[in-house]
């Protein structure tokens, strides 16, 4: 729960770390990802099995209305770095990795991936 967490760190003098590490630009492009992930999760389907556009129906459009009242009242809350709305596709892995935020979306495992060759890590 991020309002617990959140304000825990706020407590522990913590005002640089963020709950999660959301892309919020118009520049990146990981955030389509990010929103079919969303979806999926959420078991929409923008395209039915006769490939045919769901978004007019009334329910799967309240719906994509509430996902996306979650996602930017991730960012209203606080519980999103203020700079994530110009943030590159790079930006949520560097401040996951630099410990500025304590999760992130990582839909291509780059995060991983950048990590594989420190023996420490």
């Amino acid at each position: 729960m991020p309002s617990k967490t959140q304000k825990f760190l706020r407590q522990q003098g913590e005002y640089h770390i963020y709950c999660i590490g959301l892309l919020m630009s118009i520049y990146a492009t990981d955030i389509y990802l990010i929103f079919e992930q969303i979806l999926e999760s959420n078991n929409l389907q923008i395209v039915d099995e006769q490939e045919k556009l769901q978004i007019d129906k009334p329910e799967f459009r309240q719906k994509i209305i509430e996902i996306l009242d979650w996602y930017t009242n991730l960012y209203k809350n606080g519980y999103v770095p203020p700079n994530a709305v110009n943030w590159l596709n790079v930006h949520n892995n560097t401040n996951f990795l630099n410990r500025n935020t304590l999760m992130t979306i990582n839909p291509t495992i780059s995060i991983p991936a950048s990590q594989q060759d420190d023996e420490k890590i």
